[in-house]
């Protein structure tokens, strides 16, 4: 995670703070419950840990709403905190780790979108649509399909570079020695 300034920390912490507290005041058991998870959360954000994405987006969701709230009659003041906010979730947003097969990179999320609108109406749809199991249920299948879909390209994609080194290897070495690459 990269690192916030202490200034950047200190707004967290604040802006959080203060809306558990607005949020609590009235059931001392829930404000204590808020204010340990806060403090779990803080304490990772201290000492530059990696955040969740659930964490991430409680941090965004909480003090977007405790800004609308606190700052909705100051515009300059409001648009000012709003900034500081975004400078910081461009700082805490998650990174897409490659090595995580369920964790995709901005183009297999366009070929998601993409075979979901290719597929719709398929055989391969309509076998799954017609199954007796929820509409719900049904539609988890039909998006595991196509995450399969994606992913099994990735997978494919490496191998085939894998092989490309690995049957290239002495022409890539000899290049190499020669100055080359």
């Amino acid at each position: 995670m990269p690192n916030l300034t202490d200034k950047q920390k200190e707004f967290l912490y604040f802006e959080l703070s203060s809306f558990i507290e607005d949020s609590y005041y009235d059931d001392p058991k829930e404000y204590e419950d808020e204010m340990q998870q806060l403090d779990k959360i803080y304490n990772k954000i201290k000492n530059n840990k990696k955040l969740t994405k659930t964490e991430q987006k409680t941090i965004s969701d909480t003090i977007s709403d405790h800004i609308d709230n606190s700052y909705s009659d100051n515009p300059s003041e409001y648009k000012s905190e709003i900034k500081k906010l975004d400078d910081i979730e461009k700082k805490l947003t998650y990174k897409s780790d490659p090595g995580n097969p369920f964790d995709l990179t901005e183009k297999e999320k366009e070929k998601v979108f993409k075979y979901k609108k290719e597929l719709k109406g398929s055989k391969e749809y309509q076998k799954i649509m017609n199954k007796n199991q929820s509409l719900i249920k049904s539609d988890d299948e039909f998006h595991n399909l196509v995450l399969k879909k994606v992913v099994n390209e990735r997978v494919a994609k490496k191998e085939k570079s894998n092989n490309f080194f690995k049957s290239n290897k002495n022409k890539l070495v000899k290049a190499e020695r020669k100055g080359l690459l």
